[in-house]
């Protein structure tokens, strides 16, 4: 039996085994394509390969969908386009520019080449998009407001609302984070709409890389039914290793979200600890992280120190699980620790220049990030700060020419040659 039989027999397309077996697809058609001339122990190694490969037809058999994703951002955007590889996709979205970018076919996230049916994605602002469509992914940011020590989930409420009265047989999926009882509350409160909550755990920039390769689905139900399940082989489907979902009860759902993203922040903010206590004792925080992470419960992984943990994410999901539990003195002593942590690295960096120096900081990517926490601590001291997110060659001189010194989260070749004058806890370059 040949390899392309055999490969058609387990339900893939060339696409997906190439992807699987991380082969170029140009390779893997090649090596199809000439089976039949004269067989080598290329041939046979796939073969074998595609032997071990699970039955894939169940995936393959789903009829395609009609799906709305509320929301083109971190988290949208690359679960729309991996979504429209099988279905029909549109794009709900306030942002003019993003919306005119999808319709024109170009990419939001550089580097990332779109196939011939993702360019066919349309985006838009009109709300009766979501009238129209079998399901809809709703992908909006939840900030957390410290006056009702909650995520804002205000939007989400609209839109479940509107959906509720305009397209009551729609599957909703929220893949938005939101506070433990959100979504039962919903339920409840929409009995008409079969809703799911579906958390996702992508790191920052890596949104198709994780989406592909998620290390699990999770899907919060009411009970698990026909709707539910059809929709988690909707997700399965865009995976490249073969993720099967979890279903679980909203609140357990929503509670994987939170405590892993704090569990998370707590290595790091562990780490930063580690790093403080070297700092301030004088004493080498590589040797002492190095060989406490050699023992194998630990691990030597996630445990670079930093200028505290930021992004979109840890922050807020861990403040949002204080204000759940209350009476945890654990989850508090994250939120308090990073909070510590920032001030420590501005301490450092006031001995390190004088208040007539500009301190440059290298590539802060968001308003969230700690390097935006630090760099406040020193405006506040009347330091002149600038900042270099990313660029050119010339904007990166005229930010090195003007920076007495160099705050840098994080080492990247381009900013190592300056060394001399970077402040950094990066401490193994990762």
């Amino acid at each position: 039996m040949s390899i392309k039989i055999k490969r058609k027999n387990k339900g893939y397309s060339q696409n997906e085994v190439a992807s699987l077996l991380g082969i170029p697809l140009r390779t893997y058609k090649r090596i199809e394509l000439t089976e039949g001339n004269k067989r080598s122990y290329k041939h046979e190694l796939i073969e074998a390969k595609i032997d071990a490969l699970p039955k894939n037809s169940v995936r393959r058999n789903i009829k395609k969908e009609t799906i709305c994703v509320v929301g083109a951002g971190n988290v949208g955007y690359p679960l729309g386009i991996l979504l429209a590889e099988r279905n029909r996709v549109f794009f709900l979205d306030s942002n003019e520019e993003k919306i005119q970018n999808i319709n024109r076919g170009v990419s939001l996230i550089d580097g990332y080449q779109l196939s011939s049916n993702t360019l066919k994605v349309k985006a838009s602002s009109d709300l009766k998009t979501l009238n129209y469509c079998d399901s809809i992914v709703i992908c909006l940011p939840t900030e957390y407001e410290e006056k009702i020590k909650r995520f804002n989930t205000s939007k989400i409420e609209e839109y479940i609302s509107y959906i509720s009265n305009n397209n009551p047989n729609a599957t909703v999926v929220i893949k938005s984070t939101v506070p433990i009882g959100f979504t039962k509350k919903m339920a409840k409160q929409f009995a008409n709409l079969e809703i799911i909550f579906a958390p996702e755990f992508l790191r920052e920039d890596h949104g198709f890389e994780d989406s592909q390769y998620p290390d699990r689905l999770i899907f919060g139900v009411k009970r698990v039914n026909l709707k539910n399940k059809r929709m988690a082989l909707v997700f399965e489907n865009i995976t490249n290793n073969a993720s099967k979902t979890t279903f679980m009860s909203y609140e357990e759902a929503e509670a994987v979200k939170l405590f892993s993203n704090s569990f998370l922040a707590m290595r790091i903010a562990y780490m930063n600890e580690i790093d403080s206590f070297a700092l301030k004792n004088n004493l080498d925080a590589e040797k002492i992280i190095k060989g406490m992470c050699q023992d194998s419960r630990i691990g030597d992984f996630y445990n670079n120190p930093s200028f505290g943990f930021g992004g979109h994410c840890f922050p807020k999901d861990t403040k949002q699980l204080s204000s759940s539990l209350k009476d945890s003195k654990l989850i508090n002593a994250i939120v308090e620790s990073n909070v510590s942590r920032t001030k420590t690295i501005a301490k450092q960096i006031m001995k390190k220049c004088n208040k007539d120096s500009t301190v440059g900081f290298y590539k802060v990517k968001n308003k969230n990030s700690a390097s935006m926490d630090v760099a406040g601590l020193l405006f506040n001291k009347g330091y002149n700060v600038i900042f270099f997110e990313d660029g050119n060659e010339e904007s990166f001189d005229i930010f090195i020419k003007k920076s007495d010194f160099i705050i840098a989260n994080r080492i990247d070749e381009r900013i190592s040659k300056y060394k001399e004058k970077v402040f950094t806890r990066d401490l193994f370059l990762r």
